[in-house]
This record gives structure tokens, sequence and C-alpha cells, in this order.
């Protein structure tokens, strides 16, 4: 069956989307792919749909699952892996970002100032990006609270 051309080009869009947030290239094309399917597929369907290998369509799922944009569930010994509802699981990104990275980043640096305090410039460079990703942070919560509530009127 041919390809359907604002699927393919909805595929792109997502796939650059997914980049833009850091994931690789081969999770963004699975991710595009099982989104845009619609239905649960198995690692050999969605290497025959990308063209990707079977290792690397793995590897691209453990990195989808770890952000919580797919999961799976089992039908006998084969997973069968589903796109998580909605993409607004990339608005945690900001999240994850100041948890994994900037809160760390911003403690080492902080001590390694005592000795070298020409760090203290990078320290207030990095404060600002706290600071913006805890107000997204909050944002994003507040907002996500008040589509709840409003879904369930």
């Amino acid at each position: 069956m041919p390809a359907v051309p604002n699927l393919e080009e909805a595929e792109l869009y997502i796939q650059r989307l997914l980049e833009s947030f850091g994931l690789p290239f081969s999770a963004a094309v699975v991710y595009a792919k099982l989104v845009l399917s619609g239905r649960a597929m198995t690692i050999n369907e969605l290497a025959e749909a990308t063209g990707l290998g079977r290792s690397t369509v793995s590897t691209a799922l453990r990195i989808l699952e770890q952000n919580n944009l797919v999961y799976y569930r089992k039908r006998g010994k084969t997973k069968l892996y589903i796109a998580q509802r909605g993409l607004h699981q990339l608005l945690l990104f900001p999240t994850r970002v100041l948890h994994e990275y900037l809160l760390p980043l911003h403690a080492t640096l902080e001590e390694a100032a005592r000795e070298e305090p020409r760090l203290r410039g990078l320290i207030d460079d990095l404060v600002f990006f706290e600071n913006l990703a805890r107000e997204v942070e909050e944002l994003i919560t507040r907002r996500t609270r008040e589509l709840r509530g409003t879904a369930r009127e």
C-alpha cells in the first residue's frame, strides 16, 4: 500500500520535534512510526516499517520508554509497543534537565568556585536557566491541573 503524503510529512515533523528535545534520530523515527500507525507494533514490525535494524529499534524503544513516550504489553513472549497518548510528555524535558543536569552541575560548580572564583559568572548563568526551568515546570503543572479539571466537567 502506498504511503500517504500527509502522514510522511507528519512523520518528519514528529521526528524533528523529538530530535529538538535531544532524542536520537532512531528514537524519533521509531516514535513517529509508532504514534502515526495508531496500533501496537512489535520490534520486527517497527524494524520493517522504519528500515532500521532490530537492535537499533530495541535501543530506540528503551530510550522512548525511559522518556515515557512508549510502553509495551506482552502477548505471549512477544512485546507489543504502544505510543503514549499525547506528546505532552515532551514538555517534561525541562523538568528532567533541571533535576538531572542543572542542579547537580550547580552544586558541583559551587564547590569548585571556592577555589576558582572565576566560576561565579557561570554559576549566575546557570541560576538563570534553573529559574527558567522551574517556571516552565510550574506552568506545566498548573496548566495540566486546569485541563484535567475542565475535562471532568
